[in-house]
């Protein structure tokens, strides 16, 4: 019986004999290592743990993919938390077979995962900024009146978070639209004509759609020197700066958002950094942001849609099929109208 099973017998007394030999000079150890890291080589990897290992702010990155942490659910103005699929985002680097899409792809997923805003932290800033106004406007005898630009958007989905908080109880709250439309049938408002004005939005990354509506009510026939304010936990500097170029409204703002061109800019290594851009390059516009929320990510004005659910990116990379890392869902304030 034992003849059958010589070679495995004389293979394995080979290689105890081996082992002791390496012990007695040292190189067993060694030996572990070479094979422990070829053993790696050949897993497949897994460049997020890479990403979060490298981080400085590792529990930053580490939110994003947290699904333990679920926002408290005693609203429905509260959105759920939003999930980044990590395998899924792990797949989409691995994808990439060019340097400059590697490299790209791993800065794009960095960046992402920085970017998320969880509903905690936008509903803190949204709370600080309007706290901030009313700091600013404390010995203010004005009335205050709210516009809104429609009950399902999110200027008035943040009026309403912020009502739960026990503010703005007292004011007037009035449609946008509806004062335009009235401003020319009528010379006359029930807006009193030493009003306050604000508007009130979750971020702003152009400027553009505010200031449409500031512009809208310096152009209506009910315009009678309203003192007009904007409170806007997020923005873009391209906002800010658009914004205060009109040097009668006044800004409340929390937290500005980084663009991913900025962010390219921080990147010491000149010679990546050229080749993060040409990475970038099949990406379109790279002077907005990444930035998202629980409770939406913002439309491809705001947000590149080439990453939503993307291919490989960058010059050469030929993977067709997207990857779904990033949630789908509906904002809160789309799904059902509340009344105030």
């Amino acid at each position: 019986m034992l003849k059958k099973y010589r070679l495995p017998l004389q293979t394995l007394a080979i290689l105890i004999v081996f082992s002791f030999a390496l012990q007695s000079f040292g190189l067993r150890d060694r030996l572990i290592q070479k094979v422990t890291s070829c053993l790696q080589f050949l897993t497949p990897k897994d460049p997020v743990a890479k990403i979060i290992e490298q981080a400085t702010d590792k529990e930053i990155l580490e939110r994003a993919f947290d699904q333990t942490k679920s926002n408290p659910s005693d609203s429905e103005l509260i959105p759920k938390k939003r999930s980044v699929q990590r395998d899924e985002l792990s797949n989409w680097i691995n994808a990439h077979t060019t340097k400059d899409g590697k490299n790209a792809a791993y800065f794009v997923a960095e960046l992402l995962l920085k970017s998320y805003v969880p509903h905690a932290e936008f509903e803190s800033a949204l709370l600080d900024t309007m706290q901030d106004f009313l700091n600013h406007n404390i010995n203010e005898k004005q009335p205050l009146v709210i516009f809104h630009d429609g009950k399902n958007k999110s200027g008035y989905w943040c009026i309403q978070l912020l009502q739960r908080h026990g503010m703005l109880e007292d004011v007037s709250i009035i449609d946008a639209q509806e004062f335009f439309n009235r401003s020319f049938k009528s010379s006359t408002t029930d807006i009193p004509k030493n009003a306050h004005i604000l508007i009130i939005d979750d971020a702003s990354y152009s400027g553009v759609r505010i200031s449409y509506q500031t512009s809208s009510i310096y152009r209506s026939r009910l315009y009678s020197g309203h003192h007009i304010s904007v409170v806007v936990p997020f923005a873009t500097q391209r906002s800010i700066d658009n914004l205060l170029k009109n040097t009668s409204i006044d800004l409340f703002y929390a937290t500005r958002i980084p663009t991913i061109l900025e962010a390219l800019d921080k990147v010491e290594d000149l010679d990546l950094k050229e080749s993060i851009k040409r990475g970038l390059g099949t990406i379109g516009s790279i002077s907005i942001p990444l930035t998202y929320f629980d409770h939406k990510i913002p439309d491809h004005y705001s947000f590149p849609i080439e990453l939503r659910n993307p291919r490989a990116i960058g010059p050469g990379e030929k993977v067709t099929r997207e990857f779904y890392f990033l949630p789908e869902f509906e904002p809160p304030y789309k799904r059902k109208r509340n009344k105030l």
